[in-house]
This record gives C-alpha cells, structure tokens and sequence, in this order.
C-alpha cells in the first residue's frame, strides 16, 4: 500500500519520481520496522532490544532494494518513458 505515494509523482520529472519513490520506499520500511518490534521481537538476541533487532534485519533488505528500485527507474524513464506517460492519446 506504501508503495502507491509513487503514483502521487506520474507526469512529473525523473528526480520527483525517485524521491517520491524513495519516499514510498522508506514509508514501507517503517511499517515493517514498527511490526518487526510488535510481532517479531521475540526473536531478538539475547540482551538486543526488540527495536533495535527490527532495525538492523529491515535495513539489511531495506537498502539494497532502495538502491534497486532507484536505479531500475532511472533506466526505464531513460530508455522506455512512454511507461512513465499515462496519458491518453
């Protein structure tokens, strides 16, 4: 559902439609951040806080796939833009 605020940026320039994905990438990361804590806390280390464990596993898949999708969007604007133009003829 997060992921949707990138529909907010359609017919705009390439930077706002990465920050509005990044946006949407990041807004995704603090709800799994905040269900990490309440549902999967339990499974923390020994002596490494609930809050503290959801961090770390959620940035550890958060980043790379920011850094994916970002790129991934770059390419497809550059080579195949008509994907980004939803318009109707």
């Amino acid at each position: 559902m997060m992921l949707g605020i990138t529909g907010i940026a359609r017919h705009q320039k390439l930077p706002v439609i990465l920050a509005f994905s990044a946006l949407a990438i990041v807004a995704r990361y603090f709800w799994h951040f905040i269900s990490g804590i309440i549902f999967f806390g339990s499974y923390a280390p020994e002596g490494q806080s609930a809050w503290l464990y959801s961090l770390i596993v959620n940035a550890g898949t958060m980043i790379p796939n920011l850094i994916i999708c970002l790129v991934i969007i770059a390419l497809l604007f550059t080579v195949a833009r008509r994907l980004f133009n939803t318009k109707s003829a």
